[in-house]
């Protein structure tokens, strides 16, 4: 069975449902939730609080995009609390090279300054900027959900992630010609 068929189960009361959407979601929501800034024991005591009203509340909406609404439940529950969201990190990708000692020293070199400029420069972005990447591009919601996760409309959301990556991109070519300029001395 799908996980909206068992959306339908769990929201009848069905213990192996809950079970199964909690199994489903609590690894995604603990990672969202830490990436708001919250804490680990505050974010687990969410999901725990989350999940139980969910379990208790027959007037849930059948037909829902599961992980969205849960991450806006969470989401809301956390900014209840007041915990501001914080910086996002960025996952660091390591690149093998078959080229020679120097060269390959060089291509590690450049790819340390472009991911702490691509650090620097998310750390610089707004927070709502920051969330909305992080919701796009690192958990691949759509416009439609990431609006709908922080309660902008679409185009705002389109906007901003817009804005940043304008942002970004201008960095990443200052940096890119300063590589390029520092590699034809060598």
């Amino acid at each position: 069975m799908d996980l909206k068929g068992v959306w339908k189960l769990f929201v009848k009361g069905d213990k192996e449902a809950f079970r199964r959407i909690y199994e489903a979601h609590a690894d995604s929501l603990y990672a969202y939730g830490i990436r708001l800034g919250g804490d680990h024991d505050q974010v687990l005591d969410c999901i725990h609080d989350l999940f139980v009203h969910l379990y208790g509340n027959h007037k849930i909406a059948e037909d829902v995009n599961i992980r969205v609404y849960l991450m806006a439940s969470l989401r809301r529950r956390l900014l209840k609390l007041g915990k501001p969201t914080e910086d996002l990190s960025v996952k660091e990708i390591a690149m093998e090279m078959e080229e020679s000692a120097e060269a390959n020293l060089i291509a590690k070199e450049t790819e340390r300054m472009t991911w702490e400029r691509l650090k620097y420069g998310i750390n610089r972005l707004p927070k709502r900027q920051r969330e909305i990447l992080h919701l796009r591009y690192t958990l691949d919601l759509s416009y439609p959900e990431v609006a709908k996760v922080m309660n902008i409309n679409i185009e705002t959301c389109r906007k901003l992630s817009y804005r940043a990556i304008k942002l970004l991109k201008a960095d990443l070519q200052t940096l890119t010609y300063f590589v390029i300029v520092l590699s034809s001395f060598f």
